[in-house]
């Protein structure tokens, strides 16, 4: 709950069971032990904002240096398709473009 609070700017104005939710985030971004952080993340806000409940967990990304992969975000779509369908390490500076033609 600790951690939860650090993170959320209205902390004050969440119910318990608000509150609860919200601190489901830190085990999903740093696990059961709270020291086995994520590789990245995948998610989907809309217009690839921070919004929602969602924005728990991507404000602890930001914070602790996870890559975050918004699928609400078009460049982060061709990331995600390099990885899947060629294996490129989209944690890594690529500069191939999955839709180039070449020139």
């Amino acid at each position: 709950m600790v951690l939860a609070e650090k993170y959320h700017p209205k902390w004050d104005a969440l119910s318990y069971a608000g509150r609860l939710l919200i601190a489901r985030d830190v085990y999903q971004v740093l696990g059961l032990d709270f020291k086995t952080p994520v590789r990245f993340i995948v998610c989907w806000t809309p217009g690839g904002l921070m919004k929602g409940g969602t924005a728990q967990a991507l404000r602890m990304a930001n914070d602790l240096y996870i890559p975050v992969l918004n699928l609400g975000k078009e460049n982060d779509h061709v990331r995600i398709l390099q990885w899947m369908t060629l294996g490129l390490d989209f944690l890594e500076d690529i500069s191939y473009n999955l839709f180039s033609t070449g020139k």
